[in-house]
């Protein structure tokens, strides 16, 4: 029996479940992690 994968994805869900998920905009797509974490401390 052979096992066919057609798509995989990592951790379950896809990049635009994620982006709806958390209702992400293209600027928050463009946040680097160290400067989310600079936004979150000031």
């Amino acid at each position: 029996m052979r096992l066919r994968l057609e798509k995989v994805v990592p951790w379950g869900r896809s990049l635009q479940e994620y982006i709806q998920m958390f209702d992400l905009t293209n600027d928050d797509l463009q946040c680097t992690p160290y400067s989310a974490d600079k936004l979150m401390r000031s």
